[in-house]
């Protein structure tokens, strides 16, 4: 009896230590992001990880980077991804398809630009018909940007689209000469044209709906459905770090000198640009998301049939 007893004291003892090591741990889960090379991607992720905000909400977390958004897409199709950062051009692109993402709060206005060499030929917009369009991937949000833009100035069947495998590889490509134009964002580009390599094009936003969002924080239908805690924790360590990387511009520069290999001048030009595009609240306009489905169908980029009502991509309940 008295070696049962024994026994019986030192289980108990142990159930506080189990569930302090289950409630640190419990959450270990894998984070994807459409790209790895953008701040606006790797920045809140980073500072989540080395500043402790996603062990703060009890999160241990995996960053998974892919090479675009249209395989990111196919990943969360799979069942292998339940949560990341992406563009809701991609979200309500996959939707259509079944990819069950769902929008749970806003990240970052991406402000698309077409770019080309700085030599290029390219000067008004009609310039661009017979050319070649490096993105990504196809299905992803530069490709959509592209196609967009494409089909306003009436060249969809005069240009050739290019998936160059990921945006590295787009890039390279312009420099070599092999498309003529890529579709990005400052904070990508930004390098490349204080070297004197390439130059802006044409703005994507002279052909968009001015409200408007592009990159968000998005989580699969049965996450959501079965771990809503963990979602909101996912949601507030992320606007966490956005608020710590306002707070601390020596810690954020010094991060995108290392993941991009900017100078000081260059840093400098991404952070007080970047400072600006990041959400504030993570709040997602209904109006801005009806926006970019009419885009997306009246680019054709998805059939009307197939379009996603915007309830089956979006859910505020996750922002107060």
């Amino acid at each position: 009896m008295r070696g049962r007893a024994i026994g019986l004291v030192f289980l108990v003892s142990l159930i506080p230590s189990v569930l302090v090591s289950q409630s640190l741990g419990i959450e270990k889960l894998k984070f994807a992001s459409a790209v790895k090379v953008t701040p606006a991607f790797y920045l809140p992720m980073l500072a989540g990880q080395e500043k402790g905000f996603w062990k703060e909400k009890g999160l241990k977390v995996e960053w998974v980077p892919f090479k675009g958004g249209g395989a990111m897409n196919r990943a969360v199709a799979a069942g292998a991804i339940n949560v990341g950062f992406g563009g809701a051009a991609t979200a309500i692109r996959g939707a259509s398809r079944g990819v069950p993402a769902v929008i749970v709060a806003d990240l970052f206005r991406q402000e698309f630009i077409f770019w080309v060499r700085k030599d290029s030929r390219f000067r008004r917009p009609k310039d661009l018909k017979g050319s070649k369009i490096g993105v990504p991937r196809f299905g992803g949000t530069s490709d959509a940007m592209a196609r967009v833009v494409a089909k306003k100035l009436g060249l969809e069947r005069e240009v050739t689209f290019v998936s160059t495998g990921g945006v590295i590889a787009a890039l390279a490509g312009l420099k070599t000469g092999k498309v003529d134009a890529v579709v990005q964002s400052p904070g990508i580009m930004g390098r490349l044209k204080m070297e004197g390599v390439v130059r802006e094009y044409l703005s994507v936003a002279d052909y968009l709906p001015k409200e408007w969002t592009d990159n968000v924080v998005f989580a699969s239908r049965r996450f959501i459905r079965e771990k809503p805690g963990t979602v909101n924790a996912i949601v507030q360590a992320v606007l966490r770090s956005i608020g710590y990387l306002r707070q601390d511009a020596a810690w954020t520069k010094a991060k995108m000198k290392v993941m991009s290999g900017y100078s000081d001048e260059m840093a400098e030009f991404i952070y007080t640009w970047s400072m600006k595009q990041f959400t504030r609240d993570g709040r997602v306009s209904r109006r801005a998301l009806e926006n970019v489905k009419k885009f997306l169908i009246d680019s054709g980029i998805i059939p009307k049939e197939k379009a996603p009502a915007i309830e089956d991509v979006f859910t505020s309940q996750f922002i107060g």
